[in-house]
């Protein structure tokens, strides 16, 4: 797949609509990876769940996603205008 290619604005949009519409703090790249395939912003492999956005998040593209610190590094999309804490977020 050509992710240099990848609309990250129609990314962050899609995502910040569903965070809104779920009134959530934050989706998992598998969660948001999910809603991306089906709103037809990025192709999901449902052999490798969330692996497409993964890539995408490693690449830093989606500027204020971020992982945990801690052993398990795991990704956090919040809301593009949400603050960053150092805290696991909350699912609300």
């Amino acid at each position: 797949m050509g992710f240099q290619h990848v609309d990250i604005p129609a990314m962050v949009t899609v995502i910040d609509s569903e965070l809104e519409r779920q009134r959530r703090s934050f989706f998992t790249p598998i969660e948001a990876n999910e809603i991306l395939h089906k709103a037809g912003v990025l192709i999901n492999n449902p052999k490798e769940p969330g692996k497409n956005l993964r890539i995408v998040l490693n690449s830093g593209r989606i500027q204020h996603a971020y992982k945990l610190a801690g052993p398990t590094s795991h990704w956090v999309i919040p809301h593009s205008n949400a603050r960053r804490t150092l805290d696991k977020p909350t699912t609300d």
